[in-house]
C-alpha cells in the first residue's frame, strides 16, 4: 500500500488515531462533514467511511462519495446497529464491509485486496484504451475468408481435402469459395 493515500472517515477521534497508524502517513484522518469535504478534493486511492457517522445518515453520504468518486473503492465500516442497513450498500457499489470495533488485520486485508483490484482495473482500462487506440477491429468475415484461404492454400486446393479440415461439406465450402471470390493461384507466377 506504498504511495497510496487513505482517507478514513469516522467521528470517532481514537479509532481514526489508531486506523491512521495502519495506514502509515499516507492515511489522512477526519470526522463526518470535513472527510466529506477531503473526499471531494478528490485524489484518495481508497476511502474508509463509517457507516453511521453522528454528522449524518453514513449511508447518503457514501451516495454521495460514490456518484462523485465511482472508481475510488469504498471500505464501509458497520455497527451492529447499522446492520439493518447494509441492503442499501448493495446499490452502491461498495468494496466491502466490515464490523466495527474494527480488527486492524481484516482492515488492512480488505484495503489491500481493494487497491489491488482498483489497480487492475485501472490497468484493463489503459490496455483496453491502447488497444481501440492502436488497433481496428476486424470483421468477422474478413477472418472467415483468410482462415478458408489459408486451409485452401495447406491442401494445395484440394476441395475435399480442405473441407475435411474445415469440417464443412463440399457444397460449403464451394459457396464460401464463389462468395469470398477466392481463386486458385497462377502455377505460372
Amino acid at each position: 500500500m506504498n504511495g497510496k493515500k487513505v482517507l478514513i472517515v469516522d467521528e470517532e477521534a481514537e479509532l481514526r488515531s489508531s486506523l491512521c497508524g495502519l495506514f502509515g502517513r499516507l492515511g489522512c484522518t477526519a470526522n463526518g462533514v470535513e472527510g466529506l469535504a477531503r473526499a471531494d478534493d478528490d485524489g484518495y486511492d481508497l476511502i474508509v467511511l463509517d457507516a453511521d457517522l453522528a454528522s449524518g445518515d453514513g449511508i447518503k453520504n457514501l451516495n454521495k462519495v460514490r456518484r462523485q468518486h465511482p472508481k475510488t473503492p469504498v471500505i464501509l465500516m458497520v455497527s451492529c446497529t447499522a446492520v439493518s442497513d447494509l441492503g442499501k450498500t448493495v446499490d452502491l457499489s461498495v468494496f466491502d464491509c466490515i464490523p466495527k470495533p474494527v480488527e486492524p488485520e481484516l482492515l488492512q486485508l480488505t484495503a489491500r485486496h481493494a487497491l489491488e483490484k482498483s489497480q487492475l482495473i485501472e490497468e484493463i482500462d489503459r490496455l483496453r484504451d491502447l488497444l481501440e487506440e492502436h488497433y481496428e477491429p476486424v470483421p468477422l468475415r474478413d477472418v472467415e475468408k483468410r482462415h478458408i484461404e489459408r486451409v485452401l492454400i495447406c491442401a494445395k486446393w484440394n476441395q475435399t481435402h480442405a473441407a475435411a479440415l474445415l469440417d464443412v461439406d463440399r457444397k460449403t465450402l464451394r459457396n464460401k469459395i464463389k462468395e469470398f471470390g477466392l481463386r486458385k493461384p497462377d502455377p505460372q507466377l
